[in-house]
């Protein structure tokens, strides 16, 4: 039977009134859509498969999760970045202090290769959606301890010695972990030492046996510092093994940037905008060695004091000569000023500058450099 249109509508507004009450759930007084902290709390929301073989076939992990706040809660959808993971979830509201689960159904059919998967799961009430990932690798056939740690400081084994630890906002606290290896035949106490501030790494067991595994968790703090840092930013540290320490580094690559976790609808309305008439900069044709000069000017389209509060570039040799933090006004523009030195560089050249901001629609903004330098 066809359904008419008024009868349709009818019903779709029937569906409506029953669920837009629980779409607002978790909402604080005001109405404002409240931080992933105050509302939902994972046990874990990454997880490492480690090295699996291709032959075990498709992997699955269960994501649990309560609700930690004083309203029920809706999962309203649940979006993998790849069609080779499957999603599940607690489809019914959650009352508060209650419990549910995302599932996920990772296919492990497309090749030996390091596999990571994320998925973006959409909270009512929630201000952001909540990232959640599966990771691992994964081969055709058994790998010896020392295929696969083929990194080393001493007999501490590393699939890298360099972890990329993404976009960190400011103030806030990012964990992930690691597998690692002791690779010699005698078991090793591995103590970190010389940590950089704001670095926290920890390794159980502390006492790892030959041949043997063990889980080391990285926990950067970007707050810890005075005065704040911003951007790129490598967090080290060296690695006591038996009473020895040694030189070689282990390096946790970050890029910090504003935190806007927090703020409020209204906040965001009045937030700052950058905004330029124009972000490339053509050089044209130079000879090495020249110093080009190049500036930009950016304007403050918002309704609060645009700060910038770092500026980087990509390529050595480009070097802005003002000042950072730097802070415009509503409606006002600065000219941002660059000289970039072309003593080492030759042939057809792009350099993109950064500019990290106060802006929450745009808190890493793009500028670039162009030009062709001859020898």
């Amino acid at each position: 039977m066809i359904m008419t249109l008024k009868k349709y509508i009818s019903v779709a507004a029937a569906i409506l009134a029953l669920v837009m009450p629980r779409l607002a759930a978790a909402q604080d007084p005001s109405g404002e859509y409240l931080p992933e902290e105050k509302v939902i709390a994972f046990d874990e929301k990454i997880h490492d498969f480690g090295d699996v073989l291709l032959s075990e076939g498709a992997l699955k992990w269960k994501f649990n999760f309560t609700n930690i706040s004083d309203q029920p809660i809706v999962i309203h959808n649940v979006i993998s970045s790849c069609g080779c993971t499957t999603p599940e979830w607690t489809k019914a509201p959650v009352k508060a202090g209650g419990t549910g689960y995302v599932n996920v159904t990772f296919t492990n059919d497309q090749g030996p290769y390091p596999f990571d998967k994320t998925l973006t799961v959409y909270v009512s009430g929630v201000n952001r959606p909540v990232i959640l990932r599966i990771r691992g690798y994964a081969h055709e056939r058994m790998r010896k301890p020392t295929e696969i740690f083929s990194e080393r400081i001493g007999r501490l084994g590393f699939r890298s010695r360099e972890v990329q630890f993404g976009y960190v906002d400011q103030g806030s606290v990012k964990s992930d972990k690691i597998t690692v290896a002791n690779l010699g035949p005698q078991p090793i106490t591995v103590v970190p030492v010389e940590t950089s501030c704001g670095l926290k790494i920890t390794i159980e067991p502390e006492t790892i046996p030959s041949q043997g595994s063990a889980t080391m968790r990285i926990t950067v703090d970007a707050g810890a510092q005075d005065p704040q840092i911003w951007g790129r930013q490598n967090f080290v540290s060296k690695f006591s093994i038996n009473g020895q320490v040694f030189p070689v580094k282990f390096v946790v690559a970050t890029f910090i940037k504003d935190n806007f976790n927090n703020l409020t609808r209204e906040q965001e309305e009045n937030a700052a905008s950058i905004a330029t008439d124009a972000s490339y900069f053509d050089f044209g044709t130079v000879a090495q060695g020249k110093t080009v000069d190049a500036a930009y000017v950016v304007r403050n389209t918002g309704k609060s004091p645009l700060v910038i509060h770092k500026v980087e570039a990509d390529r050595a040799g480009m070097q802005f000569t003002g000042k950072s933090p730097l802070t415009i006004a509503p409606g006002a523009e600065a000219k941002l000023k660059f000289k970039f030195d072309t003593s080492n560089l030759s042939g057809q050249n792009v350099v993109v500058i950064t500019l990290i901001t106060n802006s929450p629609a745009k808190p890493l903004f793009n500028l670039f450099l162009t030009g062709t330098i001859k020898k």
